[in-house]
């Protein structure tokens, strides 16, 4: 319902004196009359406001060879990646629930990965219970469907992870902040995982952070830069920081990531958690740096190189191109990734996803 709506029932329950008050004559009255009649009207909306359901299907053919002869299978075949619901909508009075569904795993049954609650706290506060990722890079909680390739940066899938925990978040001006406690290593016993993160709109009102690549941008500068550090009270020296900035110019979008971690994220060191697959990183600095440019309107090419800083030397490269046949909603995707040192591998990949 738009403002001029809202004055004119304003004025209507005046003029009748409804719910028995007496009308006010001046304009600050009427301020207040219509600021009540639209929170009227949103708690209403929440209450009768059903589910949206969302999702995608990514399916593709790959060929992998494992170059180095490290005894990984070759592939050469079809399959379907992910097959992804979500179920979200207002519960009323600010309330919101989302439940994310992966209905494609290894034992072919639908699995709830995302079951979050979310309320106002004060002001511009929200917070969130229940199982969700940790708030700490955005490679990670990214939508896939929106990827600028067909699989996340290895630090993306790092921490791709849900547990479960509370979360509080905001905004000041240009700056968004996050904090989070979840379960983490030991599971709902004694320690935590501990989240804290910052990202600042550096230039043009930031971009936005659900989306890779420069589809649908094409704009003046607009950057967004983050910090982060999490604690995994599980194990000693279970700190790790993290840096990444993100934004596009005109036809270019660019992304990088830097993550240092604690020497106690030693191999199977945590057992449980959202950092679960962590463990084997310690005292390792990855980093990984992508660049994309839209060729036309619907046709982007991509580059992004990743260094593991692992005993293997591991070292990543990948290209692809993409073509928006309508947007993040229908596209193709072709990558061409090629993994150095010690256990050298080539992927090539062709996968579609349609979303809905």
């Amino acid at each position: 319902m738009n403002a001029l709506a809202l004055s004119t029932l304003s004025l209507i329950s005046l003029a009748s004196g409804a719910d028995g008050s007496h009308a006010s004559d001046d304009w600050q009255g009427l301020d207040r009359e219509i600021e009540q009649l639209q929170r009227q009207l949103e708690s209403t909306q929440g209450k009768t406001a059903g589910p949206r359901i969302s999702g995608f299907i990514l399916t593709s053919y790959e060929r992998f060879d494992d170059i180095a002869g490290s005894h990984i299978a070759d592939r050469d075949g079809f399959q379907v990646n992910k097959v992804w619901l979500e179920v979200n909508g207002p519960a009323g009075e600010g309330f919101r629930y989302n439940l994310g569904i992966d209905a494609l795993t290894s034992q072919g049954q639908f699995q709830f990965r995302d079951v979050e609650v979310s309320f106002p706290v004060v002001g511009h506060v929200r917070g969130t219970m229940g199982k969700f990722r940790p708030p700490f890079l955005y490679s990670a909680t990214d939508a896939r469907s929106k990827g600028l390739f067909l699989h996340r940066s290895v630090q993306g899938s790092i921490w791709n992870r849900r547990d479960d925990g509370f979360m509080l978040n905001g905004k000041v001006d240009g700056v968004r902040w996050f904090a989070s406690a979840q379960n983490g290593g030991d599971g709902a016993d004694k320690d935590l995982l501990l989240v804290g993160k910052l990202a600042w709109a550096v230039a043009g009102g930031g971009i936005d952070l659900k989306q890779e690549g420069g589809y649908g941008v094409d704009a003046k500068t607009r950057i967004t830069a983050g910090v982060g550090v999490v604690n995994e009270g599980s194990i000693d020296q279970g700190t790790v920081l993290g840096g990444e900035v993100e934004g596009c110019s005109g036809r270019f979008f660019f992304q990088g990531e830097v993550v240092d971690y604690g020497d106690g994220f030693t191999p199977n060191s945590v057992r449980h958690g959202a950092a679960k697959h962590a463990s084997g990183s310690g005292g390792t600095t990855p980093y990984a740096v992508a660049l994309a440019c839209m060729l036309t309107g619907k046709h982007e090419a991509a580059v992004r190189y990743e260094d593991l800083d692992d005993i293997q030397r591991t070292r990543k490269t990948w290209f692809g191109l993409n073509w928006y046949v309508h947007g993040h909603a229908c596209k193709w995707q072709l990558d061409w990734e090629h993994t150095a040192g010690v256990n050298e591998a080539a992927l090539l990949e062709l996968g579609v996803t349609v979303a809905f």
